[in-house]
């Protein structure tokens, strides 16, 4: 007698988030367990551990160890020193979920601002939206006190200038290769 789908599919996953947490987990005193899918999350999970461990609210533990990545200029994935799109502009997409009653907000398209997961906070607790895209996600992330910046590093901008010399049939996205 064989696996069902979803035993199989429950397997993988269980099995993925033990290679996870294996890698890049960090478990509170609490007995919370925070995980990170890449290495250079490894930063935000311990401060959210940390947190955690200091018997502050799992939204806000989210929240701030995501800020410690998106503040990292070394990663080109989010924040300050992110990737820009082909004109040069540093774009940024981020959700939070409340797991209390699963209510979500979420920022995409957002330009010079460096913490999009905060926005995307505020955006959940203060307002009946659960999406604010661009100039409205912008606008918003004025209103509410969050300052603009230029997110541009050297070192993405070296890359965004590189793939802009390439050929476009070549050219696919930006990297620092």
């Amino acid at each position: 007698m064989g696996i069902d789908r979803r035993e199989f599919l429950a397997g993988v996953v269980g099995a993925g988030a033990l290679a996870a947490r294996a890698r890049t987990a960090a478990a509170s005193d609490a007995g919370w367990v925070t995980l990170a899918t890449w290495p250079h999350g490894l930063a935000g999970v311990k401060r959210a551990a940390e947190l955690l461990a200091a018997g502050k609210p799992a939204l806000e533990a989210v929240e701030k160890g995501t800020n410690v990545v998106e503040d990292d200029p070394q990663v080109e994935s989010v924040g300050r020193g992110g990737l820009p799109n082909r004109d040069g502009e540093v774009e940024l997409d981020a959700s939070i979920m409340r797991g209390s009653d699963l209510m979500v907000g979420a920022v995409a398209g957002l330009k010079r601002i460096r913490n999009p997961v905060s926005v995307a906070r505020r955006v959940l607790e203060e307002t009946n939206h659960v999406l604010l895209v661009g100039e409205g996600a912008l606008a918003f992330a004025r209103g509410k006190g969050f300052v603009e910046e230029d997110l541009l590093t050297d070192r993405s901008r070296a890359a965004w200038e590189k793939w802009k010399a390439r050929p476009a049939e070549g050219r696919g996205t930006p990297t620092r290769s």
